[in-house]
């Protein structure tokens, strides 16, 4: 497993994105918020970066996860 992953705003924009990215040597970047949850992931080859859009609105969602400190019956429901 590998901790070198390049990770972006949601509200960065795919241009920039996409320039730092490969620049990293990666083909992907995990979008996140400003507390580092996973919010999706950003696939170079399946984007256009010329868009002019940002990065959550061509992410693919991230999985649905539940916070360890999480309420059972709430998770439940």
């Amino acid at each position: 497993m590998s901790s070198d992953i390049s990770t972006c705003a949601p509200t960065a924009p795919l241009v920039a994105v996409t320039r730092a990215v490969r620049a990293e040597g990666h083909d992907f970047c995990v979008v996140v918020n400003d507390a580092k949850i996973i919010l999706g992931r950003l696939r170079l080859d399946r984007i256009d970066p010329t868009q002019g859009t940002n990065a959550e609105d061509v992410m693919e969602p991230g999985p649905p996860t539940i916070r360890a400190d999480a309420d059972l019956d709430e998770t439940l429901d």
